[in-house]
């Protein structure tokens, strides 16, 4: 009560001296030495209610306290009232100072008044707990004497900690504040003891790494961690290189590109850590190597450029390595081709025999259909594998074979050999775009073969023209669906599968058991066989 006097008191003085002041003059001596005596009278006073000796956690943790007023008097006298050791008194005379200080600092505690124009304290308060930073800071509320109790309810649920109405009684407002002061400093220790163990931890665990190069670098590129790791990796003791610039790993073609600094504007421009391409780097003996360097720009809270962080590691061995294990696939893709270009040949002379052998025997007056169409049939199996191998031969990938292309190849080149016009028979294709194994695509070829022979020699007699189709597509059972069909004659009544003389009807049944597939044979309107079968898994070969 004394106090709230005091500054009443210490304001009607001072309006009285300044109000024999005439504005056109400055104040005399007597003037200016009476506004000292009355300012030194109110701060006795005020010190009296000020603590004797503090009770802060930790006096070397600063304390922002925001105090809202708006009479600069009473702001004043606060700032008097509440200061101590390591406190910062922030003053604000309107809503909205407040809130442009809470941008910049975080507070201790709020001390917040209720009446104030444009932008009352209840507005205020709502608008502090919409911030993240500011949501739980403290705010005590002060009002006048003309305080209700609705007054009190509303600042208390607006999320004031206390409601306290002028005048207000010096011991108790101090009491409070020192009482959040406390608290502040002691979370704001808790913190520091936790970010710091944290860093001791991440420090031995940095240190601890021998395989990788692990350091920072300040805002300028100059080292200012090294672990053992870079010791091991550049040769530098961390007395040698603290300080030194970035680019001293770089060798003397790379410093003449400006790379290093390209490097560090690279990884401060990015969001997250940004890997570099793999280059050459120099030890401090001179001797290079291969090192794979990840950058990352480190910011503060406020997304300014505190410094960057380096990981490098020596690949210099395991590029090597990989260099090797290309040359060898290269040599054996080179080989792979040689064989498949081999095969095919000896396929081709296979082919070459049969056809002179048959023709040898026309020429001898063998008229025996049966031995000629096995010769045909002969061919027609070779001339499928040759073409097999010559289309691996063509293909940049020698463990796949392209089925679309293939089988459009494979129908073609049949149609061709049994002097099919595609005036007389169409062919249909409708085949997905699906690779296979060689094991899979011969079974595959062969059985096609067979099936599509089949029809062109039996399905169509005298002249009959009609269509022949191949689909190949995969189901809902991420299996594969093989068609091949014609709407030639149809097999005969009395023809069963397992029953067949012919060598491509006993083919087929075994080509479908060595798919592990499932047959099905459809005389409805001509010939359909369906195949349903999964892509084989590769075995390794002894």
């Amino acid at each position: 009560m004394e106090l709230t006097k005091a500054m009443h008191q210490f304001r009607e003085d001072c309006e009285q001296v300044l109000a024999g002041i005439e504005s056109d003059r400055e104040p005399n001596k007597e003037e200016v030495w009476t506004i000292e005596f009355y300012c030194k009278q109110l701060f006795k006073t005020i010190k009296r209610y000020q603590p004797q000796k503090s009770s802060d956690a930790d006096l070397s943790i600063p304390a922002h306290i925001l105090v809202v007023d708006d009479d600069p008097v009473l702001l004043t006298a606060m700032e008097l009232l509440l200061a101590g050791p390591n406190r910062i008194i922030v003053k604000a005379e309107t809503g909205q100072d407040a809130l442009r200080h809470l941008l910049r600092e975080d507070f201790a505690v709020i001390l917040l008044d209720v009446r104030m124009p444009q932008m009352d304290g209840y507005e205020t308060a709502a608008l502090i707990r919409q911030r993240g930073r500011s949501r739980y800071t403290p705010i005590i509320f002060l009002s006048g004497i003309d305080t209700l109790d609705t007054d009190v309810v509303r600042g208390l649920t607006s999320g004031a900690v206390d409601y306290l109405v002028k005048p207000v009684v010096p011991e108790i407002l101090t009491n409070k504040v020192s009482v959040f002061v406390d608290l502040y400093r002691l979370r704001e220790w808790v913190k520091q003891q936790a970010l710091q163990q944290s860093e001791e931890r991440f420090r031995l665990l940095v240190q601890g790494v021998q395989d990788y190069a692990i350091f920072m670098l300040d805002g300028e590129g100059l080292v200012t961690t090294w672990n053992i790791g870079a010791e091991r990796l550049t040769g530098y003791r961390s007395e040698e290189i603290l300080g030194q610039h970035y680019d001293s790993f770089y060798p003397n073609e790379e410093l003449a590109s400006g790379q290093p600094a390209r490097d560090l504007q690279m990884a401060a421009a990015a969001e997250a850590s940004c890997a570099e391409p793999d280059r050459w780097m120099v030890r401090k003996d001179a001797t290079r190597f291969i090192a794979n360097v990840v950058v990352t720009g480190l910011r503060d809270e406020q997304g300014g450029l505190r410094g960057y962080a380096v990981v490098i590691r020596d690949i210099t061995e395991r590029k090597r390595t990989e260099d090797q294990i290309q040359a060898s696939l290269k040599e054996k893709e080179i080989l792979l081709r040689e064989v498949h270009h081999r095969v095919k040949n000896n396929l081709q002379v296979i082919y070459s025999t049969l056809r002179y052998s048959m023709l040898r025997l026309q020429s001898q007056s063998v008229t025996d259909p049966k031995v000629l169409e096995l010769f045909e049939d002969s061919q027609a199996r070779v001339k499928a594998m040759a073409l097999l191998h010559e289309t691996l031969y063509k293909l940049q990938d020698l463990s796949r074979i392209d089925m679309a292309g293939y089988i459009s190849k494979l129908a073609g080149q049949l149609f061709k050999s049994y002097g099919i016009s595609p005036d007389t028979i169409r062919l249909t294709l409708n085949v997905a775009p699906v690779s296979f194994s060689l094991d899979t695509a011969i079974a595959c070829g062969l059985m096609i073969n067979e099936l599509v022979s089949n029809s062109l020699k039996h399905a169509f007699p005298n002249g009959r023209t009609g269509e022949v189709a191949i689909h190949l597509l995969p189901d809902s059972h991420g299996t594969h669906v093989l068609t091949v069909s014609d709407n030639g004659v149809g097999l005969p009544s009395t023809f069963e599968v397992g029953k067949a003389k012919s060598i491509g009807w006993q083919l087929v049944p075994m080509l479908v058991e060595q798919l592990n597939g499932t047959f099905e044979l459809h005389r409805n309107a001509g010939t359909t066989v369906t195949v349903t079968f999964s892509e084989l898994s590769y075995t390794g070969r002894v």
